[in-house]
This record gives structure tokens, C-alpha cells and sequence, in this order.
């Protein structure tokens, strides 16, 4: 997944610096820093936060005047300007001596002052302003070399442009044909460009192509990066050229621009998705804007980065309505492909009744649609999205209403992967409402549809939920034997993911055991495994019983740790449910420890998240912990309330 191979980038970069920099100190220069893009900024960020125990001094630059109080960098800024290292140094304007100390840089040698007079008064010591003056003046033919020597004209009848934006684009006019429209491409592909893209796109030959860059290096308009890869070499060069393209030229470009960077990325264009779905979408090129940013979505959503996923499913939604009239099956086919991504992911972060809403308006456009044999399907699978959310917020019947509705639509006679889902759900759901033997039944006609449809995801998955069943009946053996199976098929896929979470199913079965060396070594390993996929929900879930398992020993203060380190994941990833079980089991530990109120105010915060979300089950428990509670610190009355509230909310459970 291109999200968490960014993840493990950005640690392995970090890593590396720790250890080269034990030898020989650094020093890191950063230009630009108003034009970061988002995932250089994590890297910064991340590095910052590490630089107080590091040999390495970075300096980064921008421009104040393009960024708000809500921009990234400011935020980052905000965030580094807390740690004792850090410094800021706002730049003045230059004075008329360090300008003429700068012209004499360039040119070499002493320079009229009249001429120092004029660029200093004309551009106020901007320091960016005076070098492009100075070099247009070169490009234009208003300054000289002669017999060795610059020769200067008089100051006073020189025309010197009103604005940067303005000497910018008069320097780009002086430019050859060739070399300026290779600048035009290179500015739609953004501050950084490749050569091969620049070819592709410019559908140049080679040589060509090398001689205009050669053009655009010498002026100093562009820098090498890196062997194939070129920078503008200031910000506002590439605005400038970027600004002046007609409309038509723009979209045409753009689209020329997404073709090449599609062409050059297969068969893995999906590692592009956020580039290609920019470029078509400003083409208006919407068909595969949308499907690229439905890619984008998808990536976002596998890296856990949920606000991201979020924007670009609505974007998605934003450009599908471009489509036109006679592409609406399609356009209400894309657009239910993005409610469903927005539901799971509203779903997985609590917030439930934006996902219900969401998928009834897929539902409801899906049945405006002209049915095809896609139909059935669909259907189904916003049943199964729907019916796991009510068995999140423990409403089973309901639930178990809408896994019905999904498989009234399938052919009964003929196994298929969405109702091998179904039944996985079903069996999850009959599970918490303690009918074992009927959880088992759905599970099984899960696992053997799954291998009728030679589909181990499925079988892997249903045996993992067949070996919660068998633990929640204290058949610790046979839960065992489930999740070795699963563990199997699930090192066969290279599924790290479901191995993880079947080691961490493995490590309480060994709890349960009494082997708690056996329990540790599992979690410790699915742990290992989380972190290295950047799968922050699966290390809240091995962290969760790694700390009830401390609790257990008796050692408080490695589980009070492993909690708190759950917690503060649940905060980042705006997991409102996971928050509240992190409450109720620090307040276990409290409670244990003799720090009564203190428990009580993690327990009350846990019922109102509960309450706030509608996880029934979690309410109970909350109300359950609540009432033990009160009883210890001599509340009968309280404690009365709270644990009638709770049993009478586990009947409702139950029933």
C-alpha cells in the first residue's frame, strides 16, 4: 500500500539520519517551504520532532506572505516552536549597500552607483526582486559583455519591470520558443519535474528536449535535483509561467500531463492517483478524475489517513456530477463506490449516523439506476455496510433485518463472495447476542462458500471469527485450532494484516491458558507487526490486552503505560468507541489501585462517549464499572442506579 510504504519511508529516512549522523554532524538547508507538499511536510514534522536528540541542524525558508494561520506549515510550525531548538528569524529587505554587494557578486565588478541606486529604490531590497532584475536586464541586452568587461547603461534610461510577478515573465519572453514551451509543461507538472516525464508529455525527441533545458539551466530558471529530475529555482517562476497559459492550453496540458504520468506509472498507476486525478480533473477529463480519486480514497482509507480518504471520496462525489446525461448509470455507479468508501471509514472513526445516512442515499440512487446484473451485488453490499454498523452500536436485530435485505437479492442456489460476507457478519452478530451454535452455523456456511469459490481472504476470515465463537465458550483448544488454520492461510496470502490480528487472538487464547510468557511473546509479535504496516487500530487492539494482561499480573505501572500509549493512538485516529474502552480499562486500573475518583471520571467519560456514539454494549459496561465504583467509595444510592441501569440494558442485550 503506497499510504503505508510512505509511512515506513519516512521512518527508515529518519532512522538512517539517526545513524550517520553518530559520526559526522548535519546540516539541512530547506527552500521553499510555503510550496511543501503534504507528505514532505509529514517528513518535516517528523524529523523536527526528533531534533533535540539529534546531531543535525535544518534550516528551512518561506515566504510568510502565501501562507494563512490555517495553513499546514504553520500549524507544524506552531507545533516544532515548542521544543527548546527551535528558533525563527524573520528576513528583512536588503539596504542599499548589501544591494550593491550582491550586483558586484554577480557581475564582478564595481558597479555604477546610480544603477545600485535605481534597482534598490525600484524593488525596496527584495532580495528575490533584485536578482531578476538584474539577470533580465542580462537576458534583454541591456547590460553587456565587452572585452571582458559588463558595460552598464545609464540608469536613467532603463525600464525596470513594476513587479516580480512582471520581470518574471518578462525574463520567460526572452526565452527561445522551444525552451519556453518545455517551461510551460514543467510548470503544470508542478515545482519539481522529471525528464522522462517532460519528454512523454512534450512528445519531444531527446535531444531536443536536452538542448532547451540546457537554455533554461543556463539562465537559472530551473535547477538539477537529481540525475533526470529538475526544480523551478524559485516558487514563484513556475506561477508565473503557469498564470499566463490560456484556459484551453491549461486543460490540454494538464491532460497531456496525466496521459504521460499514467503511461510512465504502469501497471501500478495507483501509486500516482493523487498526481493523475489532480491532472484530469483540471483537464475536465472527469471519467478518470473520478476514478483516480476514488484510488487516492482507497489508499487514504488502507493507511488509516481518514480524513484524507474523506476528502477524496467528496471530491469524487463533486466531479461525478460533471458527468454528462447519458453517462448516469456510470456516474451513480462511481458515486456509490465513494458513499460506500465514506461510510466505512465514518463507521471505523464512530461516526455512525453520517455513515447510515450516507448509505441510504446510495441506497436510494441505486434504485433509480436501470438494473444490470452488477445490481444484486450492490445492493447487498450496502446491506452488509449498514448491518455491521448497527452491530457496532449492539442494535443486533436490526442488524440482522438488514443482513436479510442483502441476501434477499442474491441467487440462494449459487455461492457468491458477497454472501459468504454476510454470513461472516451474521455469524459475528448472533456471537454477541450469545447464540453460539447459530454464530457457528453461518460461519461455516461461510468458510466452505469460500472455498467453493477458491477465495482463502474469506475462509481465513470466517475462521478467525469460528475461533472467537469457540473462546467465548471457553473451548480454548479448538479457538486455537481456528486461528492456526487462519495464521496459515493468511502467511500463504502475505496477509500481514490478518496475521497480525490472528497473533494477537493467539496471545489472549494463551492468556486464558494461564501461559502468560506464551501471551506476551504473541502480542509482542503482533505489535511488531502493526507498527511495521503503520496499522495504528490493530496496535490500540494488542496494546488494549497487552495492558489487561500487565493488570492481570499485578504490574500496574506497564499496564497503566501500555494504556496510555492505546489512548493516545485512539485520540489521533478519532476512534470514539476504542476511547472509551482505553477509559474503562485505565479506570480498571485505578479502581485497582485505590484511585477511586479518579476511576470514576474515566468511567463516566467512556458511558458518554458510549451514549454519544450508540454503542449499546459499551454503555452497559460503563454503567456496570460505574456502579462498582460508586459501591467502593460508599455510594450506595449511586451505585444502585448504575448497576440497575446496566442489567436491565444487558437483558435488552440478550433478548
Amino acid at each position: 500500500d503506497p499510504e503505508q510504504e510512505q509511512r515506513r519511508l519516512i521512518k527508515s529516512i529518519i532512522d538512517f539520519i539517526k545513524l550517520v549522523t553518530l559520526e559526522c554532524p548535519w546540516l539541512l538547508i530547506l527552500d521553499d517551504l510555503h510550496a511543501i507538499d503534504a507528505s514532505s511536510l509529514e517528513l518535516f514534522l517528523q524529523l523536527g520532532r526528533q531534533l533535540p536528540s539529534m546531531p543535525v541542524m535544518v534550516i528551512g525558508m518561506y515566504d510568510d506572505r502565501r501562507i494563512s494561520a490555517s495553513h499546514p506549515l504553520t500549524i507544524a510550525l506552531n507545533e516544532l516552536s515548542r521544543h527548546p531548538t527551535y528558533r525563527h528569524f524573520p528576513l528583512r529587505a536588503w539596504r542599499e549597500s548589501e544591494v550593491e554587494e550582491f550586483l558586484r557578486d554577480i557581475w564582478k565588478q564595481p558597479i555604477p552607483q546610480a544603477l545600485v541606486q535605481r534597482i534598490y529604490r525600484h524593488t525596496q531590497g527584495t532580495p528575490f526582486y533584485v536578482e531578476q532584475v538584474a539577470k533580465s536586464l542580462v537576458d534583454e541586452g541591456s547590460i553587456t559583455m565587452q572585452a571582458g568587461q559588463w558595460r552598464f547603461p545609464d540608469a536613467r534610461q532603463l525600464y525596470l519591470p513594476e513587479s516580480v510577478q512582471e520581470v518574471v515573465g518578462h525574463r520567460l519572453r526572452q526565452l527561445p520558443a522551444g525552451a519556453r514551451e518545455i517551461l510551460q509543461c514543467a510548470a503544470v507538472l508542478g515545482s519539481h519535474f522529471q525528464l522522462q516525464t517532460l519528454q512523454v508529455m512534450s512528445g519531444q525527441p531527446l535531444e531536443t528536449l536536452l538542448n532547451s533545458l540546457d537554455v533554461v539551466l543556463e539562465r537559472q530558471l530551473a535547477l538539477v535535483n537529481a540525475a533526470d529530475r529538475f526544480r523551478f529555482r524559485n516558487s514563484e517562476i513556475q506561477q508565473v509561467l503557469y498564470s499566463e497559459l490560456p484556459l484551453s492550453q491549461r486543460r490540454m496540458l494538464h491532460r497531456q500531463a496525466g496521459e504521460a504520468l499514467e503511461q510512465l506509472s504502469q501497471p501500478r498507476s495507483e501509486q500516482v492517483a493523487t498526481e493523475l486525478a489532480y491532472h484530469f480533473r483540471l483537464a475536465r477529463d472527469w471519467e478518470r478524475a473520478v476514478r483516480y480519486a476514488l484510488s487516492a480514497a482507497r489508499q487514504a482509507q488502507r493507511a488509516y489517513a481518514n480524513e484524507d480518504a474523506l476528502q477524496w471520496c467528496q471530491r469524487a462525489l463533486e466531479m461525478a456530477e460533471q458527468f454528462d446525461p447519458q453517462q448516469q448509470p456510470q456516474r451513480i455507479i462511481q458515486q456509490g463506490a465513494a458513499q460506500q468508501i465514506m461510510a466505512e471509514v465514518l463507521t471505523l472513526i464512530g461516526r455512525y449516523d453520517e455513515a447510515l445516512q450516507i448509505l441510504e442515499t446510495a441506497r436510494a440512487q441505486l434504485i433509480e439506476t436501470p438494473k444490470t446484473s452488477e445490481y444484486p451485488w450492490q445492493w447487498a453490499s450496502l446491506c452488509r455496510q449498514t448491518a455491521y454498523i448497527h452491530q457496532r452500536r449492539g442494535e443486533y436485530e436490526e442488524a440482522l433485518t438488514w443482513v436479510q435485505h442483502g441476501l434477499s437479492q442474491l441467487d440462494q442456489k449459487i455461492p457468491t463472495l458477497e454472501r459468504a460476507r454476510l454470513y461472516i457478519i451474521a455469524g459475528r452478530i448472533y456471537h454477541m447476542q450469545a447464540q453460539y451454535q447459530e454464530a457457528q452455523a453461518q460461519l461455516e456456511q461461510a468458510r466452505e462458500m469460500a472455498r467453493a469459490l477458491e477465495q482463502p481472504q474469506i475462509e481465513a476470515d470466517s475462521l478467525r471469527a469460528l475461533g472467537a465463537v469457540w473462546f467465548q465458550m471457553s473451548e480454548y483448544t479448538r479457538a486455537h485450532e481456528c486461528n492456526m488454520q487462519c495464521l496459515q492461510i493468511y502467511e500463504r496470502l502475505q496477509d500481514r494484516q490478518g496475521q497480525a490480528a490472528t497473533l494477537n487472538n493467539l496471545g489472549t487464547i494463551a492468556w486464558k491458558r494461564g501461559d502468560f510468557p506464551l501471551a506476551l511473546k504473541y502480542f509482542e509479535k503482533a505489535l511488531e507487526n502493526h507498527h511495521n504496516m503503520g496499522n495504528r487500530w490493530g496496535e490500540c487492539a494488542t496494546l488494549n490486552n497487552r495492558g489487561l494482561l500487565f493488570w492481570m499480573l499485578g504490574d500496574y505501572e506497564r499496564a497503566l503505560a501500555t494504556h496510555q500509549a492505546s489512548t493516545e493512538i485512539r485520540h489521533e485516529l478519532r476512534d470514539r468507541q476504542g476511547l472509551g474502552l482505553s477509559y474503562n480499562n485505565q479506570g480498571l486500573l485505578y479502581r485497582d489501585l485505590g484511585r477511586y475518583y479518579e476511576a470514576q471520571g474515566l468511567h463516566e467519560q467512556a458511558l458518554e462517549i458510549a451514549r454519544e456514539v450508540g454503542d449499546r454494549w459499551g454503555e452497559a459496561y460503563s454503567l456496570t464499572l460505574l456502579g462498582l465504583v460508586a459501591r467502593d467509595l460508599g455510594q450506595p444510592e449511586r451505585a444502585q442506579e448504575h448497576l440497575a441501569q446496566a442489567t436491565s440494558l444487558w437483558q435488552t442485550l440478550r433478548d
